[in-house]
């Protein structure tokens, strides 16, 4: 969901993008997206993953929150992705170094979570949390794209578990749910 939202989010944006996405439906999932004629001539499945990788200048993944599976992503990446090419991370709930951990430096140091509030195509806002080897450039590109995207990129000083949209809303759901058990509401 996440993916496809990003899609729209990109497209609109005018970029071309390349989906990789192992889900039998895909074609069918994206000829649904409300997307102008336009914004659909720039969006193109490849099956391939280190085909998908070698093309891509900037990788928004947004797969399964599975450490493993991120990992095994961020191996091929090292793989086949440019040189120069960024990673970002959907991720809600992992850290990038535990993602980049098993990573080159030169790999590790373009790896950060671009984590979207949703759906990403309407809300603009997305908190940028590096790594412990994050490079600097790689968050000065985060804040260039995600804000030429029409959004509010939130660049975090460094990593914390749940980042801080998300334990904000914990805080503020912990307080709701105790007023309504309390009798309050």
């Amino acid at each position: 969901t996440i993916g496809l939202s990003w899609v729209r989010r990109f497209v609109a944006g005018g970029h071309t993008v390349i989906v990789c996405d192992p889900r039998p439906d895909l074609a069918d999932v994206l000829a649904a997206l409300p997307l102008t004629e336009s914004e659909r001539g720039r969006v193109r499945i490849e099956t391939d993953r280190p085909a998908a990788l070698a093309a891509a200048d900037l990788v928004q993944e947004s797969g399964p929150e599975h450490l493993p599976f991120k990992r095994e992503l961020l191996a091929d990446f090292a793989e086949h992705g440019r040189p120069e090419a960024l990673w970002f991370s959907s991720s809600s709930a992992l850290l990038p170094s535990d993602m980049a951990a098993d990573a080159p430096d030169q790999v590790a140091a373009r790896v950060a979570i671009g984590h979207p509030f949703n759906p990403p195509h309407l809300m603009p806002l997305v908190e940028v949390v590096p790594g412990a080897r994050t490079a600097p450039t790689a968050l000065d590109a985060a804040r260039a794209f995600y804000t030429e995207l029409g959004m509010e990129p939130a660049v975090l000083m460094r990593e914390v578990p749940g980042f801080v949209g998300n334990r904000l809303q914990k805080a503020i759901w912990a307080e709701a749910f105790g007023l309504v058990v309390d009798g309050v509401v």
